[in-house]
C-alpha cells in the first residue's frame, strides 16, 4: 500500500512539473510572439482630437459621429463641416482637416512598413510625418488632378473648383488667368468646373505629379521644397502646372490653418519659418472679419463673418427699393469692413 501511494505521489509530482513546464512554454511563446510579431500585427488609426460638426462614414455606408480616441478603419470617409479634427496614424503621422473638408483614408501594412493613402475629395488638410518613412513605406495624398508623395515632412494640400466663367483664381497671393498662364494648353472652353489643387511645403520636401483627365499619371514630377508651392489646374481636356514652383506667404493662411501650425510647432518644436510669437500674432490678425452693411440712414442693415481672403457676398435683400452698395463684391477682405448703401432716386 505504501509503495502504491509513493508511486501515486511521484506521478502527481511529475504531472505538476509537466503542467508547469507547459504553462511556462506557453507564456514564453506568447511573450515571444509579442516581441516577434507585435510590431507587425496592425496599425492604429484614430481620431486624435475633434470638436464641432464632423462625421465618419464606413465603407459599408454606416455613419457615426466621431469622438476622441475612436479607432478608424481603412476606407473610412471623414468629413469636417466646421470645428477641429485631427487624425493620428501610428505614432508619428497626423492629418489636420480644415473646415468643409472631406477625405477618404486608406491604410495597410505594418507600423514599420506602412502604406497610407489619402484621397482629398474637397477642402484642405495639413499632413505631418514626424519620422522619416522606411524604404518600404508609402505616404501619398491624391486629389482629382494631382498626387503627392513624401518621406517625412509637413505640407498642406487644398482642392477647389472654379466655374468656367469665373476662372480667375487667386494663387500664391496673385490673381492670374489660368488660360493665359497655360498658354492654351489646358485653358480650353468647357462647361464643367475647373479643378485646382495647391500643395505647399511647410517643412521638408514633397514630390508632386499630375493626374490627367483620364485618370493616368502625367509623369511630370515636380519636387517642392520648404517655403514653396505648386498649383495644378485641370479641365476636361488637360492637366497642367500653373506658373511653376512659386513661393507662398504664410501670412495669407486663414486663422484655422495658422492654429494647426501652432499646434504642430508646440508639440514637435519644428522650424516652420516663423517664431511661435509671430505665428500667434498672425493668427490673431487672420480673421474671420466682421462685415457690416449700413443703410443710407446709418442704421445697421446686417452683419456677416467672412474668412480672410474670401470675397463678400452681396445681400439678397436691399434697404430700399432702388440703389446699390458702395463696394466691389469681387474683392476679398483682410480687416473688419463697413459697406454703405447708396439709395437711388
Amino acid at each position: 500500500m505504501e509503495t502504491a501511494n509513493a508511486e501515486k505521489k511521484g506521478i502527481n509530482k511529475n504531472l505538476i512539473i509537466i503542467i508547469a513546464a507547459v504553462v511556462v512554454a506557453i507564456i514564453a511563446l506568447v511573450v515571444g510572439g509579442i516581441f516577434i510579431f507585435g510590431e507587425k500585427t496592425y496599425r492604429v488609426l484614430k481620431i486624435y482630437q475633434v470638436e464641432g460638426q464632423a462625421s465618419v462614414v464606413h465603407s459599408d455606408g454606416s455613419e457615426v459621429t466621431p469622438y476622441e480616441n475612436m479607432l478608424l478603419q481603412s476606407g473610412d470617409q471623414i468629413s469636417l463641416v466646421e470645428g477641429t479634427l485631427i487624425i493620428k496614424a501610428d505614432e508619428d503621422k497626423y492629418i489636420y482637416l480644415e473646415n468643409n473638408t472631406t477625405i477618404i483614408l486608406e491604410a495597410d501594412g505594418t507600423a514599420a512598413n506602412s502604406r497610407t493613402s489619402i484621397q482629398l475629395v474637397e477642402g484642405a488638410v495639413i499632413n505631418q510625418i514626424e519620422e522619416p518613412l522606411s524604404s518600404k513605406s508609402v505616404y501619398e495624398l491624391n486629389t482629382q488632378n494631382a498626387t503627392m508623395s513624401v518621406r517625412g515632412t509637413i505640407f498642406r494640400a487644398e482642392v477647389f473648383t472654379v466655374a468656367p466663367d469665373e476662372d480667375d483664381a487667386d494663387v500664391s497671393g496673385n490673381t492670374v488667368s489660368a488660360a493665359d498662364e497655360l498658354s492654351g494648353s489646358a485653358g480650353g472652353s468647357t462647361e464643367e468646373d475647373i479643378v485646382y489643387t495647391t500643395a505647399q511645403t511647410i517643412e521638408g520636401t514633397i514630390q508632386t505629379d499630375l493626374i490627367l483627365p483620364d485618370g493616368s499619371k502625367g509623369n511630370q514630377v515636380q519636387v517642392v521644397d520648404f517655403g514653396n508651392m505648386v498649383t495644378i489646374r485641370q479641365d476636361t481636356t488637360a492637366t497642367a502646372y500653373l506658373g511653376g514652383i512659386q513661393k507662398f506667404d504664410i501670412k495669407k493662411f486663414k486663422s484655422q490653418t495658422l492654429g494647426y501650425l501652432g499646434i504642430i510647432q508646440k508639440n514637435s518644436d519644428k522650424d516652420l519659418g516663423v517664431t511661435p510669437e509671430e505665428l500667434e500674432e498672425l493668427q490673431e490678425n487672420a480673421g474671420p472679419f466682421t462685415v457690416t452693411f449700413m443703410s443710407s440712414d446709418d442704421v445697421v442693415f446686417g452683419t456677416v463673418e467672412v474668412e480672410k481672403g474670401e470675397p463678400v457676398k452681396e445681400p439678397l435683400l436691399m434697404p430700399t427699393a432702388s440703389g446699390s452698395w458702395d463696394f466691389n463684391f469681387g474683392n476679398s477682405v483682410s480687416e473688419n469692413t463697413t459697406i454703405y448703401w447708396k439709395a437711388g432716386k
